[in-house]
């Protein structure tokens, strides 16, 4: 039973003149019938047979038609409450227990406007790469298409940079240290490094090491 109109797809007057008794056997009036739905995260939970009520002041469920019209569970604890599919054993709906009631928040008609998709409202916009560095320093096509997603608009960037977090986080050598000592006079203690040999063997057959020294490059 719906204490607004609204909530109905489908509505008829109500064919007779029965009425709903409460706990003190006063009669209340039975405006109109019709079919609703309760929005879950899987599918929409159908409502077959909703009377309205105008003098109730609350929506009330009834456990039996809801099992009945949808296949489903309902399971209760003193905490919360869960809406589960027979077939698929999947969570429909969860809710909480609120001073001894159960009540289910997404009552709406199944006519009802799909709601906007969610979107981020900014005070300024905010260039591309920064959201780059908020979100995790992903691709520039995961933050585009994530942006697009979520409806943020930023401003395009026309002079874009390179992200120093994004290059050392794939780099996976350490960089070789600098030296800036050179020898000047004859018998002077050089600092050489040796390299090879290549892994590639030459026209003549010779494999080539390479010789560093003092940063100057001498092919042997």
């Amino acid at each position: 039973m719906t204490v607004d109109l609204t909530n109905l797809t489908l509505a008829s007057p109500y064919p007779t003149a029965d009425t709903i008794h409460t706990a003190n056997d006063e009669g209340l009036k039975v405006s109109h019938v019709g079919h609703s739905t309760i929005n879950s995260s899987v599918y929409p939970l159908k409502l077959n047979y909703v009377l309205f009520v105008p003098q109730l002041t609350h929506n009330l469920l009834s456990i039996h038609r809801l099992c009945l019209d949808n296949n489903c569970w309902l399971i209760f604890d003193v905490f919360s409450f869960w809406i589960q599919d027979k077939a698929i054993r999947r969570i429909l709906y969860r809710g909480l227990c609120t001073n001894g009631l159960y009540p289910i928040h997404t009552f709406a008609p199944s006519n009802s406007k799909q709601t906007s998709p969610a979107k981020a409202f900014l005070g300024q916009l905010i260039q591309s790469n920064l959201w780059q560095h908020r979100l995790g320093h992903p691709t520039n096509t995961v933050v585009s298409l994530m942006l697009n997603k979520a409806n943020i608009r930023v401003p395009k960037t026309f002079f874009p940079m390179l992200c120093h977090t994004c290059l050392v986080g794939k780099v996976s050598k350490l960089p070789f240290p600098q030296h800036h000592n050179k020898s000047k006079t004859p018998f002077d203690i050089i600092h050489t490094d040796l390299w090879g040999p290549t892994p590639c063997i030459s026209v003549d057959g010779y494999r080539y090491y390479t010789i560093f020294v003092n940063e100057c490059t001498r092919y042997c």
